[in-house]
């Protein structure tokens, strides 16, 4: 259970976010998916495990994972 401090830092918490348009199908790569400063999406430790997945929707830039 986080604490109340934990909750507040999640909104400065780094986190994954699309940051380039990608179709379906397209490959998940470091070129299009990045950690930015804004805690609304997967947590950044995740992105080595998502790197080489495929998108199963297409997706516009700006959109957390």
């Amino acid at each position: 259970m986080p604490t109340p401090k934990q909750k507040i830092g999640k909104d400065f918490s780094r986190s994954l976010y699309i940051v380039k348009d990608s179709k379906l199908g397209d490959l998940v790569k470091d070129i299009n998916v990045s950690s930015i400063k804004l805690g609304y999406g997967l947590h950044s430790k995740y992105l080595p495990k998502i790197l080489g997945s495929k998108f199963i929707q297409n997706v516009e830039k700006l959109r957390a994972v």
